[in-house]
């Protein structure tokens, strides 16, 4: 969505505010970044732990509930990555999908589930599930080199694009059906 305006250090989440999602683990990797602001969406039964957590580390940070699918491109788009410090994903990771075909770099686990969905050092960074310091690393390293992380995101979003479409998705069953019959 070339109408938002990208924010710099600006780091996306979407997701439940559950514990399978790890949200404590990146508050935890954006204790000491500078300048770094975190949009998460997602609501949950974490929220109120999550909210203490944010003010206790003094981080800048928006809690969203909900967001419409249309408008999600709009607030992903205006971030300069997404991080998802998942410990699992039981289908397709499709907020990570999502920001992807936002062209946005990504950071995940190598989580049962989402470890599928790109490739480390083309589309994004993937650390080991609950790794602090890997998580801040990646962090530090994709908002210190706007080039890289810029490169990367275009890259995850021609990845999308060519094997996540809906018309990919719809060959995939097709497949799957003329094998079975």
């Amino acid at each position: 969505m070339p109408e938002a305006e990208k924010q710099p250090r600006r780091v996306a989440f979407v997701g439940r505010f559950h514990a399978q999602k790890d949200p404590l683990v990146l508050l935890e990797a954006l204790r000491g970044l500078p300048d770094v602001e975190l949009l998460m969406i997602g609501g949950g039964p974490m929220k109120p732990q999550i909210e203490a957590r944010v003010a206790e580390l003094g981080l800048h940070a928006t809690l969203l509930d909900r967001v419409s699918n249309e408008d999600l491109p709009r607030y992903l788009s205006s971030c300069a990555l997404y991080a998802l410090p998942t410990r699992y994903e039981g289908g397709s990771p499709k907020t990570l999908l999502e920001a992807m075909a936002c062209g946005l770099p990504v950071i995940c686990t190598d989580a049962f589930g989402a470890n599928e969905a790109f490739e480390d050092g083309q589309h994004g960074v993937k650390i080991a599930v609950g790794d602090v310091a890997g998580l801040r690393a990646a962090l530090q390293r994709l908002l210190d080199d706007p080039q890289t992380a810029q490169a990367m995101g275009q890259r995850a979003r021609h990845h999308v694009l060519d094997q996540f479409s809906i018309e990919r998705a719809l060959q995939r069953e097709l497949d799957v059906l003329a094998f079975a019959s």
